[in-house]
């Protein structure tokens, strides 16, 4: 039986799904799945069977987890932004072939491990004593069990149910994992409100094994992985010389990068004036700028907070090159907005203090290590060279063309 997937259709058809999913199965940017839709409800609440069969689509060139569904499919089933569809992921298509997703990959292997938890906005958590028993890390995977549903007195609203998803926990805390909106909105889970649930998989880089009762045993940890949890560079001393703790933070981390850092930087303005930049990254072996906007705020940063950065940066005179966005939490939907931006949306998953600032350094610096801003040495004076190459061409053929331009450098 292959691997069973509910989701909320974005903006454009866009689909977005756990990491658990890609990492269990061996998705990578740019391979094709095989799909069928299974099931399909508008936003109103209007729910169809979809009898059609299989079809293809391509995997985001930058992400294993987005894809976008077809314009004619979507007219067919008025499927529109917001509609909630099930699909059934058949195959991987890839530059090796094709390779069936089955059942013995999909499903949950053990009744589960039992858990209760009491929802805050759409995250729920679960004892630290699990994460140590079952050896599960922050950015870890699981498949999950939704069973029961309770209001905020402890009250059942639903009972019995069998609705099963995979969830990637939060990359700062092992104990945490967000809800999929298509569930709170199923079964109108409200925060304060509780759930019990059921681990039953834990999904990592390396593989997928089966947690619960009857799988609690004694396992040694694996030298390798702990090596690479270990990989973040200690931070430097804190020394609170800036006017909040999120901009030392992400400084800090800009600098272990190899970044000149300045912060609360006052850049010149189209207006004559200027603006002021929380934190301004250069790298020092080419002309490359990073603008670096904090958030530390106990609300979630929505879209018109998004507005007025983009707003500030096209009045700075010198655009950067790249532009990040700090804080605590985005609020749904905003930081696949910034993306299709080209904005690199940095979670911290909490607001930022003297007792935390270590634990924020290392989330915030794993992000960037893996983001546009940590290109090595060599290819930023390569893009520098291209583009400094690219200029000086321009202007010769502006000043008199091929002859003046022998006699430049002649």
């Amino acid at each position: 039986m292959p691997e069973s997937l509910t989701t909320l259709v974005g903006y454009n058809g866009r689909i977005e799904f756990a990491e658990g999913i890609a990492r269990q199965h061996g998705f990578s940017a740019g391979d094709a799945l095989r799909l069928r839709m299974t099931e399909a409800a508008t936003p109103y609440g209007r729910t169809t069977t979809v009898p059609d069969g299989p079809f293809v689509v391509d995997l985001n060139h930058n992400s294993a987890t987005r894809f976008s569904l077809r314009s004619d499919l979507m007219a067919m089933h008025d499927i529109e932004e917001d509609s909630r569809i099930t699909l059934e992921i058949q195959s991987l298509i890839s530059d090796e072939g094709e390779k069936a997703i089955s059942e013995s990959t999909g499903s949950p292997a053990v009744a589960g491990e039992p858990t209760t938890s009491q929802v805050s906005g759409d995250r729920v958590r679960f004892a630290d004593g699990l994460t140590r028993l079952y050896d599960i890390n922050a950015g870890d995977s699981l498949r999950v069990t939704l069973t029961d549903v309770l209001d905020r007195w402890g009250d059942d609203k639903h009972t019995g149910l069998t609705e099963s998803f995979v969830v990637d926990t939060r990359h700062n805390n092992a104990t945490q994992f967000a809800l999929p909106k298509w569930v709170t909105d199923i079964y109108d889970i409200e925060s304060e409100e509780f759930v019990r649930f059921r681990l039953h998989q834990l999904i990592t880089d390396d593989n997928a094994r089966p947690i619960g009762i009857e799988r609690r045993e004694s396992r040694p940890h694996d030298p390798k992985t702990m090596t690479q949890r270990q990989s973040t560079p200690t931070p430097p001393a804190f020394t609170g010389e800036t006017r909040e703790p999120l901009e030392e933070v992400v400084a800090c981390a800009f600098e272990t990068l190899g970044y000149d850092v300045t912060t609360n930087a006052q850049c010149d303005a189209t207006d004559g004036g200027s603006r002021e930049v929380d934190v301004w990254a250069t790298h020092p072996t080419a002309a490359f700028a990073t603008y670096v906007s904090c958030k530390n705020t106990e609300r979630r940063i929505g879209r018109p907070i998004i507005d007025e950065e983009v707003g500030r940066i096209d009045a700075l005179c010198q655009r950067p090159h790249v532009v990040v966005i700090v804080g605590p939490e985005f609020a749904d939907g905003v930081k696949q907005e910034l993306e299709s931006r080209g904005v690199i949306g940095i979670e911290t998953g909490q607001q930022v203090d003297a007792a935390n600032k270590e634990a924020i350094y290392r989330t915030v610096h794993d992000q960037l290590a893996t983001s546009t801003v940590a290109l090595g040495a060599p290819d930023f004076q390569g893009l520098a060279q291209r583009a400094a190459s690219l200029s000086e061409e321009l202007t010769s053929l502006a000043e008199g063309g091929p002859e003046r331009r022998s006699k430049r450098h002649g």
